[in-house]
């Protein structure tokens, strides 16, 4: 991994989860944890990848929305304020990235563009967002008196 990448822990998301969207904070390549502003879907040397155990790393191919308040489209990306929010970035992820597999129990997108640090988000899948268990782990019910366990069901 590159000295100029900064690696974001997202919260968990449920697998299957459809039309969702991030928001993250673009910085600057040469002021590292500086927030940049001007990102855009056309921005010079823009990528984004993702990627989930044992797969190749997919392309994303960006669309420009109108606003950050657009509804949700594959692929879009709007900054959402360059004044207030320099920097934060709303990027619609395509539904193929929290599809379930039984083979990831989290998924790793990396954004790219001149100018900018590049950015890699390790997004946790989740089964269950209210008992936060990553997929593939199931937490045991406590039985008279026994503490709760997990146990990993995935190989």
């Amino acid at each position: 991994m590159s000295v100029n990448t900064t690696i974001h822990h997202y919260k968990n998301v449920p697998v299957n989860s459809v039309r969702y969207s991030v928001y993250l904070e673009m910085s600057d390549a040469a002021e590292p944890f500086q927030p940049k502003a001007g990102l855009a879907y056309n921005s010079p040397g823009l990528s984004l990848y993702y990627t989930k155990n044992r797969t190749a790393p997919v392309p994303v191919a960006l669309v420009d929305l109108t606003s950050a308040q657009d509804v949700w489209t594959s692929g879009g990306v709007k900054e959402v304020d360059s004044v207030n929010l320099p920097g934060l970035v709303r990027f619609d992820l395509p539904n193929d990235v929290f599809k379930g597999d039984q083979k990831s129990s989290e998924v790793l997108v990396t954004i790219k563009a001149t100018g900018f640090r590049t950015l890699t988000v390790r997004i946790p899948l989740v089964d269950n967002v209210q008992d936060a268990s990553p997929k593939g782990v199931v937490s045991a019910v406590p039985y008279a008196g026994w503490k709760n366990q997990t146990v990993r069901t995935d190989n």
